[in-house]
């Protein structure tokens, strides 16, 4: 008999018990290099039953040609703009399965920062569901963002490239805790497979896609905010030493000032001029579809299976 173990994002966490097993399996799967080494020191196995199998993404689903039924998407999507009153709002994404593992808080502060900078119509959508929804339900409330934040709760897989559809830019951060830095995000991927627009920071896996993402380095709440606004179109000023930024809310022409915690080259990019979008969506869905599509990296893998059975 052949058996496999999977590491995913957090081998710290395997308890006692289960440590002893991985030495004994035929194949040890992960996702991150950064898994690699760790396991190899933590777990008393050998380098040849490693096998690294990355984060995929299932392309059927999540892509910006998904074939859909085009009169009653449309039906739907104005359906979904009226009741949730999204009609001419700027509308950001964030996916994802609200656990202890998700960083909303985090964004919740993000946005708050860009709206009280003059982002007034900027409306969050999150797409999840997870044991800890009611808490960031409530969390919204407190933070007095219910206005700005619209709930799904859960979506299945199947529909979730139809919820993104309601806007192209979208959002995700990662928090300086330990399982960031091993984990392989599904969620990146999924965005760029859909060529999203994605504004995210560079911690662990994320900073592998700077090229086709705006990418933050660090965990700065207010340069994030700030590379958010001016995706948004928001009119940019950088100051002189690059310590804050000028932006001017276009409907009263008032400026308001975000400060920079950190000097940061990518902000200085990025908020140059009004218009900042460009083809690193494209680009993005490109490079998912050469190097995460799902369909490849399970063949490749029941190819290593085949191998070691057949031992």
């Amino acid at each position: 008999m052949h058996t496999a173990i999977k590491f995913i994002a957090a081998p710290q966490s395997v308890s006692p018990v289960q440590k002893p097993f991985p030495k004994y399996a035929d194949m040890i799967t992960y996702h991150s290099d950064n898994l690699y080494q760790y396991i190899i020191d933590n777990f008393n196995v050998s380098s040849s039953s490693m096998y690294q199998l990355k984060q995929g993404v299932c392309l059927r689903y999540f892509s910006s040609n998904v074939e859909t039924n085009e009169k009653l998407f449309d039906l739907w999507r104005e359906h979904f703009i009226a009741i949730n009153d999204l009609a001419d709002k700027n509308i950001l994404l964030y996916i994802g399965h609200l656990n202890i593992a998700s960083d909303l808080e985090s964004v919740f502060n993000i946005i708050n920062i860009a709206i009280l900078n003059g982002l007034k119509d900027l409306r969050l959508i999150v797409i999840g569901g997870g044991n800890k929804l009611k808490y960031f339900e409530n969390l919204a409330y407190k933070m007095n963002l219910q206005e700005y934040v619209v709930f799904t709760g859960y979506v299945d897989y199947r529909d979730i490239a139809r919820y993104s559809s309601i806007s192209d830019k979208a959002i995700v951060y990662y928090s300086d805790i330990k399982e960031n830095y091993v984990r392989q995000s599904m969620k990146i991927r999924e965005l760029l497979a859909m060529q999203k627009y994605v504004l995210c920071n560079n911690v662990g896996d994320l900073a592998e896609f700077e090229d086709y993402t705006y990418q933050v380095h660090g965990f700065s709440y207010d340069d994030m905010a700030l590379v958010l606004c001016s995706m948004f179109g928001a009119a940019v000023e950088i100051a002189e030493e690059y310590d804050g930024v000028d932006i001017a809310d276009n409907e009263n022409d008032s400026n308001i000032k975000i400060e920079s915690e950190v000097e940061n080259i990518n902000i200085v990019e990025y908020c140059e001029t009004e218009n900042t979008l460009d083809d690193r969506n494209i680009r993005g869905y490109e490079y998912i579809k050469n190097n995460y599509d799902w369909d490849i990296i399970g063949k490749k893998f029941l190819q290593e299976i085949e191998k070691m059975t057949n031992k």
